[in-house]
């Protein structure tokens, strides 16, 4: 995906987040204030003023949470099946939300069997090969912002609706067949943020199975909002 992007003209950073990739959890947990954090200080390193932000799921929320924080650095902001709306309202480790995780993670292993592209025994086995570390590194990633109480987490609602208020041009992508952050989630983030909705069919990482199209559609999305490939990151 990020060569197909880098083909088109963009120049392209990919950031691993706090937790996740070959980046070091903070010590004793983050927020999402310490992701924008990390990731504004990431692009002053690279000297680079304002990006086209592009983020999935938990990372999505991330691009939200930086938009609505940096607003005059974010060219555009790209939520790809982004983790906000009303069901992320309450990201913790508290008794209701545990008492829900069967649900939560039968869920999950439903939209990663659908993902899987079974039809194709190499590729489905290096799918499944990489979704095991991303998998990992991604719940790393949400317990240390779960167990994080330095600062209160905004609903998303009201970070949405700050991009809103601030015109950060949005374009929230979303998969109808989600089973892990649904539909409904991604076209409240287009609705509060007045942002453009392109519904894609596939399951929650169908970016990993079709790289090239979510490339394209990445790409057609900033076409049309008329986005010029040289301030892209």
């Amino acid at each position: 995906m990020l060569e197909r992007l880098a083909q088109s003209g963009f120049q392209v950073a990919a950031i691993d987040m706090a937790g996740h990739g070959d980046t070091d959890a903070l010590p004793c947990g983050h927020t999402f204030a310490d992701m924008v954090n990390l990731t504004a200080r990431t692009l002053d390193a690279l000297g680079v003023d304002r990006a086209v932000m592009v983020g999935h799921s938990l990372g999505g929320r991330m691009v939200a949470v930086f938009a609505a924080t940096y607003p005059e650095r974010v060219i555009h902001a790209v939520l790809m099946n982004a983790a906000v709306g009303h069901d992320f309202d309450e990201l913790d480790v508290s008794p209701v939300n545990l008492a829900t995780l069967p649900v939560r993670l039968t869920a999950a292993a439903a939209d990663f069997a659908g993902d899987t592209p079974w039809q194709e025994p190499r590729k489905a086995l290096r799918y499944l090969r990489e979704l095991a570390g991303a998998v990992l590194s991604s719940a790393s990633g949400l317990v240390n912002v779960a167990l994080a109480t330095k600062d209160p987490r905004p609903s998303t609602a009201a970070t949405l609706d700050r991009m809103r208020h601030n015109l950060v041009p949005t374009t929230v992508i979303h998969t109808v067949w989600d089973l892990i952050v649904s539909f409904p989630n991604g076209a409240e983030a287009a609705k509060r943020t007045e942002g453009e909705l392109v519904a894609v069919t596939g399951f929650h990482n169908w970016l990993v199975v079709h790289p090239i199209k979510a490339a394209n559609v990445v790409i057609d999305a900033l076409t049309i909002n008329r986005v010029e490939a040289d301030y892209a990151a």
